[in-house]
């Protein structure tokens, strides 16, 4: 079975690998917050829970490949779209959003056409 999110297969044949991110405190420093005494950090709370997936998207052809970047850009969405994230091997998340897409490098020509890349899933607290 191959990785999804949201019932898409937008991560392509290419390596792919998954990374669970948290739970931690959301630390800011004064200077961010603009307080006097900016040498002192705030924790704010725990942070979100976040999938980090990190791969190559892969094509035949540039056209190909530059088909699979449009479908991952296109589900970066406002207002956010949730849905389920699934690693293909059994691991999956409800209710994540993807954040942000972003490539690694450039695109490169080897036996096909492919471009590194990072996506962040996140999954929103709502507030009781």
């Amino acid at each position: 079975m191959a990785a999804r999110f949201d019932g898409q297969e937008i991560f392509g044949d290419g390596p792919v690998a998954f990374r669970e991110e948290g739970p931690e405190q959301l630390v800011v420093s004064g200077l961010a917050l603009f307080d006097e005494l900016f040498g002192y950090a705030y924790a704010l709370g725990l942070r979100d829970f976040r999938v980090v997936v990190t791969g190559r998207l892969v094509g035949s052809s540039y056209s190909l490949l530059d088909s699979r970047r449009d479908a991952f850009r296109s589900r970066v969405t406002e207002p956010l779209t949730m849905g389920q994230l699934s690693d293909g091997l059994g691991g999956s998340w409800d209710e994540m959003s993807l954040i942000s897409y972003l490539e690694n490098g450039s695109v490169e020509r080897g036996r096909e056409w492919s471009v590194g890349y990072s996506a962040t899933f996140h999954r929103f607290q709502v507030a009781q």
